[in-house]
């Protein structure tokens, strides 16, 4: 066989025919496969993200749950503006169960902070060390907040009381701080 211009003109065509498929054909289809082999690991990827997520929302939920509650243990210790007429209703019976008499109680001026108002009570009691001690305790024990300061005590003489009568009238003037939420309402007056 003889090779001239017409069979080396019809190799290079065989030749050129699958160079141009490549090029023409395989070339960009390759291309879009990798491209939606990239995605799909991308989608792949996001859907193990996913399921990771939604495996934790029982432990969110649990979560938020936890939450919750802390904010209602929270809202028993600081209650609401209605709340500070109860808070005093418990602290006068406190001194009543005491055998205290209260002699005065006067509110000051709310006292802002961030989150909460600090009401100051200024109060003045009468009775035995005991009685005024398990006052103090009992009003530590409240689930409320409530702070004591400026604490002092003095002895009661009056008339011709006996010694052992002078020691036991005892006159504590503290001021008593209840903390509360002012809600939405911001001016505050004193209960």
């Amino acid at each position: 066989m003889r090779f001239g211009i017409r069979e080396l003109v019809f190799l290079a065509l065989l030749l050129a025919v699958p160079a141009a498929s490549w090029l023409v054909v395989f070339g960009p289809r390759h291309q879009q496969i990798e491209q939606a082999r990239n995605e799909v690991d991308l989608k792949q990827a996001t859907l193990k993200q996913l399921a990771r997520v939604t495996s934790r929302i029982d432990d969110l939920r649990d979560e938020i749950a936890s939450g919750q509650a802390a904010l209602e243990r929270l809202e028993l210790k600081i209650p609401g503006r209605d709340g500070v007429d109860g808070i005093l209703q418990q602290i006068t019976e406190l001194a009543m169960q005491h055998q205290l008499v209260v002699r005065s109680v006067k509110g000051d001026r709310p006292l802002s902070a961030p989150l909460y108002m600090e009401l100051p009570l200024s109060m003045s009691i009468e009775g035995e060390f005991e009685g005024i001690y398990g006052f103090l305790a009992d009003v530590e024990s409240l689930e409320r907040i409530t702070r004591v300061h400026h604490l002092k005590i003095t002895r009661v003489i009056e008339g011709k009381a006996t010694q052992a009568e002078t020691l036991a009238a005892l006159r504590a003037d503290l001021t008593l701080s209840i903390f509360f939420d002012p809600g939405t309402d911001e001016t505050s007056s004193t209960p």
